[in-house]
């Protein structure tokens, strides 16, 4: 951001969405931004952010979303109680995670992508380990979005310290914090 006397007005103003929109994310090479809506959206932030490919299908609105550190991948967090990761260049679903009882509210990477973590209206935290190389890899054959589901066994850890919904849930940028923040007016941060 520039500190000169246009700081502060509107460079751009985007009209994506005929729906509410409840999350925006960018690349960190800055060259995607994503949209949250009824689905997520991705834009080319050179090519006058045009919309280059959607995730998902229209339905329970996106809450979250996290493009990895690395642009390889991107996560949603919905109102369906669901997380889900795509590969960022061709939108293929790689995994959902229906581990929450209400919205995930919030979706993040760790920055070497082998972490993932969700938080959600039920006042939880879930943190998982990923393994994404193997699933774009695997020749498995799917059949329906129950193929992709992660099993309980894949969850690393749940954390139930906040007394009310988790807002946010982030990693930083050395991954030796760990922070979530709550209605519960509690930020909690684990090492």
């Amino acid at each position: 951001m520039n500190n000169d006397d246009n700081f502060g007005r509107p460079a751009k103003v985007l009209n994506k969405s005929h729906s509410s929109i409840n999350s925006i994310d960018f690349s960190s090479d800055y060259r995607y931004c994503a949209l949250g809506t009824n689905i997520c959206k991705l834009l080319s932030i050179f090519n006058n952010f045009d919309e280059i490919r959607n995730f998902g299908e229209p339905g329970p609105r996106i809450s979250s979303v996290k493009i990895s550190s690395n642009s390889y991948y991107i996560a949603t967090g919905g109102f369906d109680h669901t997380a889900r990761i795509y590969l960022l260049d061709t939108a293929k679903l790689l995994n959902i995670y229906k581990h929450h009882k209400d919205v995930v509210s919030s979706v993040c990477f760790d920055s070497t992508v082998k972490i993932f973590s969700t938080g959600s209206y039920d006042n939880t935290v879930n943190i998982y380990e990923l393994n994404l190389e193997e699933k774009i890899y695997q020749k498995r054959k799917v059949k329906s979005l129950k193929d992709l589901e992660v099993s309980l066994d894949d969850l690393k850890y749940k954390f139930k310290d906040h007394d009310q919904l988790v807002n946010c849930v982030r990693f930083s940028s050395n991954d030796l914090l760990f922070a979530t923040a709550s209605a519960d007016n509690k930020v909690i941060l684990y090492c």
